[in-house]
């Protein structure tokens, strides 16, 4: 009788971390919805339990995808993908998600659908993060946290090092203003 209650206790406990385990590994859900730009929703839905959404085919054009819920824990990483397309935040408190909620923008140059992820910082690589772009004035620029940054290289001589700045700030603008340009052939 011993053994029976032993093993039966030792089943359950198994039983219950299993349980924990796959509780604990399930995103929690949130509220996603896919406004056009003349902002009607076009999809409503939630994340499962992966923190994947999809929406169906949508016509090409701009839409906002904004995300609500009242979520613990974090922070969080977003992404929204359509095509080639993507936009992504990582860092992300769970507190940006309650009031108001998230959005991000993405544009559809074809009739496809809009996926997406929320899944724990850092658990995804957004294209922008991976392989900085560069602006029309040759700075180096990424997204991060939802923002525009934009590479500011060590001057010459001087004692800052390379730096990432917000593209918006004064700084950003001083160093695309005062970026050298190379003279072209037979200059």
């Amino acid at each position: 009788m011993k053994t029976i209650r032993h093993s039966f206790l030792l089943s359950l406990l198994v039983f219950l971390g299993l349980v924990s385990l796959v509780c604990a590994a399930s995103m929690p859900a949130l509220d996603v919805k896919v406004s056009n730009a003349a902002g009607k929703a076009v999809f409503t839905g939630k994340t499962d339990s992966s923190g994947n959404f999809a929406t169906g085919q949508l016509t090409p054009g701009t839409y906002v995808v904004q995300f609500n819920g009242n979520i613990k824990g974090g922070p969080y990483a977003l992404q929204v993908r359509a095509g080639k397309e993507e936009n992504g935040a990582d860092s992300l408190p769970a507190g940006k998600f309650g009031k108001g909620g998230l959005a991000m923008k993405i544009t559809l140059a074809g009739p496809m659908s809009v996926t997406g992820q929320l899944a724990p910082a850092g658990a995804i690589k957004t294209a922008a993060a991976a392989a900085p772009a560069k602006n029309a004035n040759g700075l180096k620029t990424k997204m991060e946290n939802g923002r525009e940054l934009v590479f500011i290289p060590p001057e010459r001589g001087g004692w800052l090092p390379g730096r990432w700045v917000p593209a918006d700030s004064a700084e950003a603008r001083n160093a695309e203003a005062n970026r050298p340009t190379r003279p072209g052939p037979g200059k």
